[in-house]
């Protein structure tokens, strides 16, 4: 990903435009990464809370069947 913000900058740059429409364009894309990062955390968050909700829900099911059947635990 960081190599395609870099092309893209070169690529720019070597196109004759101007260092404010470089350092705007890599503004943006700073932008567009901070969105991103965001999105990701929030889908890993997701799958963490599913995950610790599921860690929840086994022990609560051990410890169900250890209390109905001591002989278990």
């Amino acid at each position: 990903m960081l190599m395609d913000i870099a092309q893209r900058l070169l690529d720019l740059a070597y196109s004759g435009k101007y260092v404010d429409t470089v350092a705007e364009a890599a503004g943006n894309e700073i932008l567009t990464l901070r969105e991103r990062v965001k999105e990701l955390e929030y889908q890993l968050k997701g799958v963490t809370d599913a995950v610790e909700n599921k860690g929840l829900r086994e022990h609560t099911a051990v410890s169900d069947a250890e209390h109905q059947h001591p002989d278990l635990g």
